[in-house]
C-alpha cells in the first residue's frame, strides 16, 4: 500500500520517472537511511546510505519522484 506519511523500518522506497517508471528501489531502515545496491554488478555491494545521497547517485535530467510503500 502506498504511504502518504513518514516511512518506517522495512518500507519499500521507489525512485520513479515523472511518468511513473521505476528506475531504482531500496529498503527504508530509519532516520532517512536506506539499504540499497546501486548498480547491477557484483562489484557494487549492498550498503547503507542516506536517502539524499542515494538520489545524488542517480542524476537525472527530469525530477525524481520518491514513493514509499508498506506491506500490511
Amino acid at each position: 500500500c502506498r504511504l502518504n506519511g513518514q516511512p518506517g523500518f522495512g518500507d519499500l522506497v521507489l525512485f520513479c520517472e515523472p511518468h511513473g517508471e521505476v528506475f531504482h528501489s531500496a529498503i527504508y531502515i530509519a532516520d532517512n537511511v536506506v539499504f540499497t545496491k546501486n548498480g547491477s554488478t557484483m562489484l557494487r555491494p549492498w550498503m547503507f546510505m542516506r536517502l539524499p545521497e542515494m538520489a545524488d547517485f542517480y542524476p537525472r535530467t527530469r525530477p525524481i519522484e520518491v514513493r514509499f510503500y508498506r506491506r500490511y
